[in-house]
């Protein structure tokens, strides 16, 4: 995610716990998803989930996922 992006002025990664935070993006390793907690998602104005291979809970071809996440984002901080 960060080289995606790094070019970006108006994205700032900062940790979870951070104030003011308008997306979060929650990265679980598997499709379990168990970071999909109501009291995590409740850090931000919005969320996206990432677990396994699929991109809120749609799978993703693996070699074009950070692609997406990153159309994702720009898609949720810009609409």
């Amino acid at each position: 995610m960060k080289a995606h992006t790094a070019s970006r002025a108006d994205i700032e990664i900062v940790p979870f716990d951070s104030p003011g935070i308008d997306l979060l993006i929650i990265l679980c390793g598997c499709l379990r998803a168990c970071a999909d907690k109501d009291e995590i998602k409740a850090q931000a104005g919005q969320h996206l989930i990432i677990a396994g291979q699929s991109l809120a809970g749609t799978a993703q071809n693996e070699d074009r996922l950070a692609i997406m996440v990153a159309a994702e984002i720009d898609r949720l901080l810009h609409d």
